[in-house]
């Protein structure tokens, strides 16, 4: 079983670095041309990042609240490198398949996001042709079926987070039968009732759950891939199960046949009359003998 996990923890690693590598290939190829000039031009996932941080640069000029917003997005793409980097070196330590998916979720759903947007707008053919994205949507969908096909094989262990996501499904589910039914208690016929304490606390009680409830949504189709893993466990373990059996059963075909070897084979009753007549016989010489005249005996 180390064995095993030492495999999946290179094959997490292995995806990781193509990963890493992949945000500086190029993730789009786009082609220009104005009458008799023509041009091309890549994008990688760097140059997006560039492009989001040099767009709040100038628009700070003439709106502060968007460039903290533009900036505060642009941030969160250093989370991807970062995550890829720490799962690159925790995997070759231990195999943490938790931090493996959320490592490669996040640049896999973005390149699947704009391959939609490709056959969206018909401009597939430069995401297709471009090295970045298709490492990305290779590597890291197999990073992501790998790790919840372990998570859900060692369901046992990750049992913790498994009930953590069910949690949040649930809380969004009910935030949103409690927003639907409990509407009419937070507003009033032409106007918001949002002054009153009880009301501002149910709101944000509300805004929570649904942010909570939209996280465990995200997480609710890799539960299939889960799933498999489950029933692979299933089947390993009934065939553990078959074979312990199976191994029982012939141990105690060996015991039952020492045992009967051991047990000494019963004696004939012809055998037994057999003795006693040739004891009878033997007996019945030595007396003759006995009572004959000293020239017979011997």
């Amino acid at each position: 079983m180390k064995t095993n996990n030492q495999k999946k923890s290179i094959l997490q690693t292995a995806c990781s670095i193509l990963l890493f590598i992949a945000l500086f290939l190029p993730w789009v190829s786009l082609s220009i041309q104005i009458d008799s000039l023509k041009g091309s031009k890549t994008i990688s996932f760097f140059d997006v990042f560039n492009f989001i941080a040099q767009t709040g640069s100038k628009v700070s000029e003439w709106s502060s609240y968007t460039d903290h917003s533009i900036n505060n997005y642009a941030l969160l793409f250093y989370v991807i490198p970062i995550l890829l980097i720490i799962n690159i070196i925790v995997q070759l330590i231990k195999n943490e398949p938790i931090l493996s998916f959320y490592a490669s979720v996040i640049p896999t759903v973005l390149s699947y996001t704009l391959l939609y947007y490709g056959f969206s707008y018909q401009f597939d053919d430069q995401i297709l042709n471009s090295p970045g994205t298709i490492i990305t949507l290779t590597a890291g969908s197999i990073a992501i079926i790998e790790a919840w096909i372990q998570i859900g094989y060692s369901s046992k262990k990750y049992k913790g987070y498994l009930f953590f996501l069910v949690g949040c499904i649930l809380l969004g589910v009910i935030g949103a039968i409690i927003d639907s039914y409990g509407y009419r208690f937070l507003h009033h016929k032409g106007g918001d009732t949002f002054t009153s304490s009880s009301s501002q606390f149910i709101l944000l009680l509300l805004t929570i759950t649904q942010y909570i409830g939209a996280f465990g949504y995200l997480h609710m189709p890799f539960f299939i891939i889960g799933g498999i893993g489950m029933a692979i466990a299933a089947g390993k373990k009934h065939d553990q199960y078959i074979q312990e059996s199976s191994n029982d059963d012939s141990q105690i075909s060996i015991l039952k046949n020492k045992e009967t070897q051991s047990i000494p084979s019963p004696i004939k009753q012809e055998d037994i009359t057999l003795d006693e007549s040739t004891s009878k016989d033997t007996n019945q010489e030595d007396d003759n003998l006995r009572f004959a005249p000293p020239q017979y005996r011997k």
